[in-house]
This record gives C-alpha cells, structure tokens and sequence, in this order.
C-alpha cells in the first residue's frame, strides 16, 4: 500500500489564534504563532503515522500542549501500536503536566492517532477529537469522543444533535493534561483492521464535527472523491467555515492505493504498447505484398480488361486489407 496525505489547520472565524495542530508523516506546525498550516506527503503504509491535536487553555498555552503532543509522538509497529500510543500518550501527560506547574494554569490537549504498518491501521483517541474511515460510499467513525455528552448519547439519553446544544457536549471526561492522582489516562483503540485500497482516512478536531454532522462529513467527502486530497481538504474546511467556523479547524486526510494494482495497470499499458509496435511493421509488409501482387496481375492483363480486373483486384486487396488489420488489431 501507498498512503497520501494531505492536512491543514485553520483559525476559524471567530478564534485569534489556534490552539490546534497535526502530525502527518513527520511533519507538524512547530510555530504555535502560526493560524494556518498546510501540509502534504506520501510513503509507504510502514511504520506511518498521523494525528490531530485540538489544544485547550488559551493565551497561547492550549498550542504549547499541542506541539508537546506532536512532538512527542512517534510511529509503531502495528503489532505494539495501541501500547505505544498509550505510553506516547502517557510521557506527553507528563510534559503538560510540568507545563501546567510551570504557568500555574490549566492547559491541555486532545490526541487522535492512526498508526499505519504492514497492511494494517489502529486508531486511538483520547478526547474529542475524531478519526474516520470513508470505505465503499460509507463514512465509519473509529474513535470514540470522551466527553460528558458522549455518554448521555451512549445511555440513550440524547440524540448526538440534542446532546451537541447541551453544555455537557464539550466537558471531557479524558484529556492530556491530567495529574496521576485525578485520573487513570485510559485512550480508546479501535483495534487492528485491515487497510484496504481505496480508503480515505479521515481526521480532524471538533471545529469539524461540531459545525457539520457526520452524514454532510460523509457527503463532502463522497462529492470530492475523485478529486485529490488538497480540494477535499479544502471543502470540508470551507463547509465548516460556512457553517460558523466557531473554533479552530483542523483535517488531515490519508488515502491508501495499491501499489500492485497500479503496477499491473502499467504493465498493461507497455502490453498494448508492444503489440502496436510489433504489428504496424508487419501489417505494412503485408500491405506492400499485396500491392505489388495487384500490379504484377495488371501488367499480364491485356488494355481491354484493365478496368474489370482492375475493379475486381481493388475489392480483394480491400478485403485482404481490412482482414489483416482485424486480425492485428484484435
């Protein structure tokens, strides 16, 4: 497998700064000044890695958590992929912790990884920032929101819409930036699956999930699918931004293609290419055999019969003509 990505980070439309940032395949916004990102890549699906990081604490402090947190990630083997996430996790707790001691404020972070390697993917989350799937026309969600509100949809007590106008929506229940002794760090894994060609990978902060639902998500993405990952980018964040843009919008995008398949394609392609090659020079040979046969009929034929033989010799050649060229071309 290949994997392309392609990710972005914007302010939004009513935030000074942003307090987000991503990490695609070693690449991350290292100046916590910067309002916008873009950035792009591609390798194999072998020890690969992207994230998103949706800061919290204002006055630059909620971008100090951030860029801890993409700094201190790294990619895995698929096989110790969630322990790995989970002590990655475990040692950024730490440094924003020591962050928090420093300032004497609050300060903190989400996180939401894909690890990719060897034909396979693993998610993990922890807070509400979200990791997609888009396979086969259908968006499927991999991570899973710590939040308040996420567990009154769990119990049935909201709908996600009814749950997004209740205060309890953005309250945490899981972040980066808690002390060992207020709570056990637990991120959520989505378990091992299987990469498949043609999958568009899909993460971002909640200034996406929390300006369009998941089926104008889904329908974004379906519309911009032939497209490439720049102009799907591009539209899922213009559609939150016309949908308010409240907070820091973050995407980052990763499509997987099957090398093999690509490398049959164009095998093919030299196959066809071969075959004319080959086959002009013959069929032009045989085109010259069979002029010179007409004219070697026509110099025995006497002037009275010229124009009969010449007649009937023109449908023959025609007619040999075009079954050489059916032949060749088939």
């Amino acid at each position: 497998m290949l994997l392309r990505g392609y990710g972005l980070t914007h302010q939004g439309n009513v935030r000074q700064n942003n307090e987000d940032n991503f990490y695609l395949f070693g690449k991350y916004k290292k100046d916590v000044n910067m309002l916008t990102l873009e950035e792009e890549g591609e390798m194999p699906d072998q020890l690969a890695l992207a994230g998103v990081f949706d800061g919290m604490g204002g006055e630059e402090a909620g971008e100090i958590a951030s860029l801890i947190a993409a700094e201190g990630v790294s990619p895995s083997g698929i096989e110790t992929a969630e322990n790995s996430a989970k002590e990655q996790i475990i040692r950024i707790n730490d440094k924003v912790c020591e962050e928090i001691r420093r300032r004497q404020a609050r300060v903190g972070t989400t996180a939401v990884l894909l690890y990719f390697d060897k034909g396979e993917t693993v998610s993990v989350n922890i807070g509400d920032s979200r990791a997609y799937c888009l396979r086969g026309g259908k968006l499927i969600q991999l991570s899973k929101d710590h939040s308040e509100g996420q567990s009154m949809v769990d119990m049935g007590v909201f709908t996600e819409e009814e749950a997004k106008k209740n205060k309890a929506w953005h309250k945490l229940t899981q972040h980066i930036g808690i002390f060992p002794e207020e709570f056990i760090i637990e991120p959520y894994s989505s378990g091992r699956m299987k990469t498949e060609d043609g999958d568009i990978y899909l993460l971002c902060s909640d200034g996406l999930t929390d300006m369009l639902s998941n089926e104008e998500i889904a329908s974004i993405m379906m519309q911009n699918s032939g497209t490439g990952l720049s102009a799907m980018a591009h539209a899922l964040r213009d559609a939150a931004l016309q949908a308010g843009g409240k907070d820091n919008v973050t995407v980052v995008l990763v499509r997987a293609s099957n090398n093999a398949e690509n490398n049959s394609n164009g095998n093919k392609g030299k196959d066809i290419l071969k075959h004319t090659i080959i086959g002009v020079p013959v069929v032009a040979m045989l085109l010259l055999g069979v002029v010179l046969g007409v004219k070697a009929i026509k110099s025995e034929d006497d002037e009275a019969k010229e124009s009969k033989v010449k007649t009937e010799k023109e449908v023959v050649s025609d007619n040999i003509i075009m079954n050489i060229l059916k032949k060749e071309l088939q």
